[in-house]
């Protein structure tokens, strides 16, 4: 009985809203049937968020005349884009790598950026440590599907704890003496870092809910861990159509909301089957090309030693060694960028080139006057 008096609330919303659309001359049908279309697919009948949906849709506002898209000049799009330089629209965020800023500039408004590597690479250390660098400046939200936010929290605690014994349940908090608890505490009171662990039953509520936290936090960036354990309630028979749809979204969500959104994503076992150093390439990602086409950038997490490879071109050690492989960049060029990885503290630092190959002798003093001066 409760179920088919849901039915006939949803029908008089549904009719209500829908007589709001077509008595507006200026609402096209087209959009008309892809909203109707987007929640009675995300949302079945007896989840009680499609009538809230269907509210906020009578709500909303139909679009007047002068909000019809018209074609612009190229003079038009140059004084725009004059007009955004002087504003915010063209804001880069630093990533805190001194490499990756250095090089790209640092993370842009609008940008969807995929990080891939297979399973024990090191995705989720690059996104945490990358999250934990810039919530230090502007608001993250991390969504993480595989570890739980206390997990994530611990990791976060033992990279900035000098202790011997790493943290891994709330025991192990007695034996940090007050000082260091005290410097923790002001630390993460510093991180404008927000954590979602718990499932996200359709696109449409993860838009809602990335929308609810830019609006009351001012969320700049979004990360994702990992793309490929989101799901939507479409292509429930194809995973590669499904995955494809949920990339393109996560495009959209970053484009409207204007924020930066990363999301790592699991590569094929291709990888594994092919010789030489195996690094990986675009076509490794994994259930959808669609993937690689809709990012902004993809970037490849690789590490040597992971291989068995232990020494470089350069007869250098590749332990500890991280690299990101930028194998896509739709702004610019592409390139490498090498890091120092702690997995015990699940800790990035940017890799000096050259830094064990060139040394300068402590018994010379460089004398600038010298006429076979270098420099």
């Amino acid at each position: 009985m409760i179920y088919y008096l849901n039915y006939i609330e949803i029908n008089r919303y549904f009719l209500l809203w829908l007589h709001n659309c077509l008595s507006s001359a200026n609402q096209s049908f087209m959009t008309i049937q892809d909203k109707i279309q987007n929640i009675l697919i995300d949302f079945p009948p007896e989840n009680g968020i499609l009538l809230d949906r269907l509210k906020e849709l009578i709500a909303e506002p139909s679009l007047s005349e002068t909000d019809d898209y018209t074609s612009r000049t190229i003079l038009n799009c140059l004084e725009e884009t004059i007009d955004d330089s002087e504003g915010n629209s063209n804001e880069l965020i630093p990533t805190g790598w001194s490499n990756y800023d250095s090089q790209l500039g640092g993370l842009s408004l609008g940008e969807y950026v995929i990080v891939g590597g297979r399973p024990g690479m090191g995705k989720s250390l690059v996104l945490l440590d990358l999250a934990t660098r810039i919530s230090l400046q502007t608001q993250v939200l991390y969504f993480s599907f595989d570890l739980t936010s206390t997990a994530l929290m611990y990791r976060i605690a033992n990279g900035f704890l000098e202790r011997p014994i790493p943290l891994h349940n709330p025991a192990d908090f007695k034996r940090v003496n007050a000082d260091d608890l005290k410097l923790l505490k002001s630390y993460f009171s510093a991180l404008h870092l927000s954590f979602y662990d718990r499932q996200i039953e359709s696109m449409t509520e993860l838009f809602h809910y990335c929308e609810k936290m830019v609006r009351e936090k001012g969320v700049k960036v979004i990360i994702i861990d990992y793309l490929q354990m989101l799901s939507s309630k479409r292509y429930r028979n194809s995973r590669v159509l499904e995955v494809g749809y949920i990339s393109r979204t996560l495009k959209k969500i970053a484009l409207e909301l204007k924020v930066c959104i990363i999301a790592s994503s699991q590569l094929n076992r291709s990888v594994e089957m092919r010789g030489g150093d195996r690094r990986p390439v675009l076509t490794d990602i994994r259930e959808s090309g669609g993937i690689e086409q809709d990012a902004d950038k993809v970037f490849f997490v690789y590490r040597p030693e992971y291989y068995g490879l232990l020494i470089d071109e350069y007869n250098e050690s590749t332990l500890s060694m991280m690299e990101l492989i930028l194998a896509k960049n739709r702004f610019g060029s592409t390139t490498t960028l090498k890091f120092n990885v702690d997995f015990a503290k699940s800790k990035l630092a940017p890799f000096e080139e050259g830094k064990s190959r060139f040394q300068i002798r402590k018994d010379r003093k460089l004398n600038l006057d010298e006429e076979d001066n270098p420099f």
